[in-house]
């Protein structure tokens, strides 16, 4: 997998990674996506890329997920949320992988995975509740909230199980290339 430390290895891993998690969201977007005739959007399955990505990516994740999801946007015919799905989908991934990575005084991986994910599906669930009722209204806004809540949950199940298998390997692979036990495989000193 990864070999040594220097820059070049950990540059290309993440980046390797990062087309990965943009792919991963936009075909998780498209695959199961139910319209909402009164805000013209759909609830799809996107977020468990998004907030993987947040999750294995930091603040970069927010790449992944904005731009994996407006590609979903552009495929679907949804052009008109692409530049809202990239802001809020965006934020989604940087908020969750911005908590997650940096947030030390949580120690327990578990809490701030809890704490990241939570935060990560309140910006989504504001962010398109704030645009659609811009775009449509409050009423017709509403109408959409459930909807984001549940595929925000499902999402954040999908997506923690997801990094908790994706953590389990990749620890095994770096803890047989790295003597020290104490690196992390997402920690910026190994990337």
């Amino acid at each position: 997998m990864v070999e040594g430390n220097d820059w070049t290895n950990r540059l290309s891993f993440r980046l390797a990674l990062l087309a990965i998690l943009t792919a991963l969201t936009t075909v998780l977007t498209m695959v199961v996506s139910i319209p909402i005739p009164a805000t013209q959007g759909y609830i799809n399955l996107g977020d468990a890329g998004v907030l993987l990505s947040g999750l294995l990516l930091g603040p970069l994740g927010g790449i992944a997920g904005g731009l994996g999801s407006a590609l979903a946007d552009y495929a679907l015919g949804y052009i008109h949320y692409i530049p809202i799905t990239f802001v809020v989908k965006g934020l989604e991934g940087v908020v969750t992988g911005t908590i997650f990575w940096v947030w030390k005084p949580v120690r327990r991986v578990e809490w701030r995975l809890f704490f990241a994910l939570l935060a990560g599906s309140v910006v989504m669930v504001s962010g398109y509740l704030i645009a659609e009722t811009l775009m449509y209204g409050f009423a017709a806004a509403i109408v959409e909230v459930p909807g984001n809540i549940f595929q925000v949950t499902f999402g954040s199940i999908v997506g923690a199980v997801a990094f908790l298998s994706v953590d389990r390997v990749f620890k095994l692979t770096f803890k047989q290339n790295n003597a020290s036990n104490d690196i992390h495989w997402f920690s910026p000193r190994v990337m």
